[in-house]
């Protein structure tokens, strides 16, 4: 007898907003990014092991060299912070939401990453941008989507 074989797939997907002081959107960005080769390591040890670090940090830098799957971290990082990890039962994607407030990570942001640790650690998924230029007082939000089916 025949088996069917299933593929499992890994899609990111980000969507980044600059907010500027008065509540006003200053830059929006929304395009694929790329699940490195450790991130795929790391979903692995994820279903085969119980002591992986959850994947809720994002970094933000100013570098500008395209991703490549063996990237294990952002290019120029200037910053990173913890985000909110949601997901829906019965469903195949989960979000990580990231909020770098006024006066963290300002500069011209050129490429962001998901980890599972608030230095180092493993990277998910990295993606580079046209730059947005955050001042002191601006408000970055990161959502990153990812997809499994």
């Amino acid at each position: 007898m025949k088996t069917k074989e299933r593929k499992i797939t890994v899609k990111g997907r980000t969507k980044i907003v600059l907010i500027g002081p008065d509540g006003r959107v200053k830059a929006k960005r929304e395009a694929e990014n790329l699940i490195t080769d450790a991130g795929f390591d790391y979903l692995c040890r994820q279903i085969g092991e119980s002591t992986q670090q959850s994947m809720h940090y994002c970094a933000i830098g100013t570098g500008s060299t395209s991703p490549s799957s063996g990237d294990t971290a952002l290019e120029a990082e200037v910053a990173r912070v913890s985000g909110v990890y949601s997901h829906t039962a019965g469903t195949k994607t989960f979000t990580n939401l990231a909020t770098f407030g006024a006066g963290v990570g300002t500069g011209s942001i050129r490429e962001a990453g998901l980890f599972n640790a608030s230095s180092g650690g493993t990277m998910l998924n990295r993606q580079t941008f046209g730059v947005i230029t955050k001042g002191s007082n601006d408000i970055l939000k990161i959502e990153w989507t990812i997809s499994l089916s």
